[in-house]
């Protein structure tokens, strides 16, 4: 071979190691700018979460502030002898049959407590001994009363329900502080609103 062709080889294969080496950079460097890039987008939206975050919780905040004044109003104003409930709204009919015979009853309060005493229907006082709403004998032992039907049991409690509330205890804070150590009225309420809501989550009384 020509020696004076030789350095020219060399120089071709210098020059296209070079360039490739050089294509093989821009694309490095380009790479490097996408990352940088995805990572200031990453940054943006990670600060756009922290934002809309902070903004949940505020409404979130703003939404229990309110829920317990509406809370407190309807513990205090609203009277469970001055119906506002549906009785079309309790979704069971052995329910139903009784609260009809106290109308002046609010079905919704007295389906909501029954909810709330039983657990939804599981308590081991309702099963087996028909109590809804962990109401205590008369003789001062502090024990459960057993009643021989689900029906006698809720009209037990709609008929001390009505003895309360025609004696004044007539709003849902009144009647439940003289009926359980916690009256627990905010879930009551809370329970009260999904029968309004009629979203068919409660559950049955027989």
């Amino acid at each position: 071979m020509n020696k004076k062709i030789l350095p020219i080889i060399a120089l071709s294969g210098y020059a296209v190691a070079y360039f490739g080496c050089a294509n093989l950079q821009g694309k490095l460097n380009t790479a490097e700018n996408k990352i940088i890039t995805l990572r200031e987008i990453q940054g943006k939206t990670i600060e756009k979460n922290a934002v809309m975050i902070t903004e949940i919780e505020k409404l979130r905040s703003e939404n229990a502030v309110m829920k317990a004044e509406l809370n407190n109003e309807i513990n205090q104003n609203t009277h469970i002898d001055m119906p506002i409930t549906d009785i079309a709204a309790i979704p069971d009919e052995t329910f139903r049959n009784v609260a009809i015979n106290y109308p002046d009853i609010d079905p919704g309060f007295a389906y909501a407590m029954f909810l709330l005493e039983t657990a939804r229907g599981t308590s081991e006082v309702w099963i087996n001994h028909n109590n809804p709403a962990g109401i205590i004998t008369l003789d001062g032992s502090g024990e459960y009363r057993h009643y021989d039907s689900k029906e006698e049991g809720i009209d037990a409690m709609f008929h001390l329900i009505q003895y309360y509330a025609v004696n004044g205890r007539n709003t849902p804070l009144l009647l439940r502080q003289v009926w359980a150590e916690e009256p627990r009225t905010d879930e009551i309420i809370d329970i009260w609103r999904e029968v309004h809501g009629g979203n068919g989550n409660d559950k049955k009384a027989n």
